[in-house]
């Protein structure tokens, strides 16, 4: 039997796939995407449990080291990205790592300087299909 460590929602998948042929990204990049896809378990929006990070989710986090909170962060579209605001960008590292990331589980990427990072999600704030807002 296979175990999933990763979710990714049929209309987040459709809206992803889209944004990767409408938008610049590097050969490094297409290849963590080919590698998510492939270990990620696509599952109807309907059946989104609500500890998982989607598309447009809004989280708190930490270090997975350290115990002192680093906020609230949203998944979103590179067209929505704001990091000074804590919206990520979901072709960014941390955004693909974020996508699909269970409440109270250790996330591993790493940064464009080449350093490996750790992350805990702590909790949902809110998440669009908890919430019924089918339509983000």
């Amino acid at each position: 039997m296979v175990k999933w460590n990763e979710m990714i929602t049929d209309q987040d998948l459709e809206r992803i796939l889209h944004c990767l042929d409408n938008v610049a990204v590097d050969v490094t990049a297409l290849e963590a995407w080919e590698e998510k896809m492939e270990r990620a378990q696509i599952i109807p929006q309907s059946e989104v449990p609500s500890d998982l990070v989607t598309m447009h989710s809004r989280f708190r986090c930490r270090e997975d080291s350290e115990l002192e909170k680093i906020g609230e962060l949203s998944l979103v579209f590179p067209h929505e990205a704001n990091i000074d605001e804590g919206r990520i960008s979901i072709m960014a590292p941390l955004g693909l790592a974020l996508l699909g990331a269970r409440v109270g589980r250790r996330i591993t990427w790493k940064c464009r300087n080449g350093r490996t990072r750790n992350l805990v999600v702590d909790s949902i704030l809110y998440q669009p299909e908890s919430s019924g807002d089918w339509h983000l």
